[in-house]
């Protein structure tokens, strides 16, 4: 694992002169703007979405879930550059840092609670690599494994500052967080102002990370936002007193509330600023082109047809990345035969995760009820018929009435009485019917046929697979289960049985 030669001449020294550093790595520099730029281009050409699966790899078999994959970042890169890493743990109410001493004297005491939590190979592998660690490396190690354990997608917020909204301040590692729920590594952005992104997901495991592209539509209210880590004399102080820290985030929030609030209701008004759906929409267009004092984060208008597909395939992959946090619980539940305590009910639970499968759909959505008519014309007509396959699975859960399912007749009464649908039909024209036209009566609902050539398969079992369209279906039919105590076929959509195990 950690075979390369130490990178800096000072652990040259300490390890060649035989004197082991107490601390788990020795801080030799310090973070500064110069230190900050080198570890942007350090994630941007280093950080790879096999670092911890490739044999090869310095840091093969550690284990990572979303926050832990961001943490990880910035300890590996401290590690070999010789720079301090230091947090505040609300959890054990103490600042953590390199400095610590604590396996100094024998690491080897603690290994096996270091890969406890690894499964299958991996643990067996840790430990057979654990032997030919040296001393130094068994600290980092250890070390790793401990900030892992007490930090999360709630503390982020607590171990970082908002980083500038500009071309220049979207850079490699930052972190972007998403609702406290899920959290990305930024590799870099692209030329349409969206931000590319490595990931890992929950349970943590020894994991490829998944890599994407992603709409930069944040806020940064606690909640989320493009972060970077603080410095160790930033530690625990109020960002108005960071020198570093940016207001950008929150001023266009603000004017995007601002933007959605001109046209609403004042009966409204209290909600729609609450709500992230509307304001999210109006903020992803302030940051992509600009407005006001605000640099714009494009050099170039994204492509109507690129930005649909790449929406629709985000959303396609997301929900393929619950088939291994689905497969983990399901195996779990199995090998133990019982019911799931509170705390790992609430690891192996998604509600969230379903809630962000939602929120993807909204920006399919989004898109379409902002494209214009001249740019709708033009694009790929599978590839809309397809995404309006995903929407309308949205647009029925978003109107009530869901649970009588795509029945053509409640679906035209619902376009003849509601505004709303009314105003949909007229906007797309053609493009309704041709959708109406491309289903057909399965059991009194109407299923839709998307194209192959956009198809989204899901494989979640030996020989069992869904579509994307039919889980998106049973999932506002609230036939897909959260419950990680329920079968793999529930989990799914594809049983309705439920497990009488308590849940919380």
């Amino acid at each position: 694992m950690f075979k390369s030669t130490l990178t800096t001449l000072g652990l040259l020294i300490a390890l060649g002169s035989g004197i082991a550093n107490a601390a788990v790595w020795p801080s030799i520099k310090q973070w500064n703007e110069a230190e900050e730029k080198k570890y942007s281009e350090w994630v941007e050409n280093k950080w790879e979405k096999d670092i911890f699966t490739d044999e090869d790899s310095k840091y093969h078999g550690i284990p990572t879930d979303c926050a832990d994959a961001a943490y990880t970042m910035r300890m590996i890169y401290s590690y070999e550059q010789g720079l301090p890493f230091q947090i505040y743990s609300k959890r054990i109410e103490k600042v953590v840092s390199n400095e610590m001493t604590k396996w100094d004297i024998n690491p080897d005491s603690y290994l096996e609670g270091s890969i406890v939590n690894l499964k299958d190979k991996y643990k067996a592998e840790a430990r057979s690599k654990w032997h030919e660690y040296n001393h130094e490396e068994k600290k980092f190690w250890l070390f790793v494994r401990f900030v892992n354990s007490i930090t999360s997608t709630w503390s982020l917020p607590n171990d970082t500052i908002m980083s500038p909204i500009s071309r220049e301040g979207v850079v490699a590692g930052n972190v972007l967080l998403k609702r406290r729920f899920h959290t990305y590594t930024v590799k870099g952005l692209d030329k349409y102002g969206n931000i590319k992104v490595l990931s890992s997901t929950l349970p943590a495991k020894v994991r490829t990370l998944s890599k994407g592209i992603t709409t930069p539509t944040f806020r940064y209210l606690n909640e989320e936002g493009l972060l970077t880590f603080r410095w160790p004399n930033e530690i625990n102080k109020a960002h108005s007193r960071i020198a570093r820290q940016s207001n950008d985030q929150n001023t266009l929030w603000k004017a995007a509330v601002e933007k959605v609030l001109v046209d609403t209701p004042d009966s409204e008004k209290l909600e729609t600023s609450r709500s992230s759906s509307a304001v999210n929409a109006e903020y992803a267009k302030l940051l992509k082109f600009g407005k006001g004092d605000i640099e714009g984060l494009s050099t170039e208008k994204e492509p109507l047809d690129d930005e649909l597909e790449r929406s629709y395939n985000d959303l396609c992959t997301y929900v393929k990345q619950r088939v291994a946090v689905v497969k983990a619980a399901v195996e779990i539940r199995k090998s133990t035969n019982a019911c799931f305590s509170q705390a790992d009910y609430d690891t192996h639970s998604t509600p969230g995760r379903e809630k962000a499968i939602k929120v993807k759909l909204e920006s399919v959505l989004n898109i379409y009820r902002d494209a214009k008519k001249d740019q709708w014309n033009d694009i790929d007509d599978d590839l809309r018929i397809n995404a309006e396959s995903v929407l309308l699975a949205s647009v029925s859960e978003r109107r009530k009435g869901y649970e009588r399912g795509f029945n053509l007749e409640y679906w035209e009464s619902r376009v003849k009485t509601n505004s709303w649908f009314s105003h949909y039909r007229n906007f797309y024209g053609n493009l309704f019917d041709k959708l109406i036209n491309r289903t057909k009566l399965e059991d009194g609902i109407f299923v839709f046929n998307a194209p192959k050539k956009y198809s989204c398969t899901i494989e979640f079992g030996d020989g069992q697979s869904t579509e994307l369209r039919e889980f998106i279906n049973d999932l506002y039919r609230g036939k897909v289960s959260s419950n990680p105590n329920d079968s793999l076929e529930a989990r799914w959509g594809l049983s309705e049985e439920r497990s009488s195990c308590p849940t919380y």
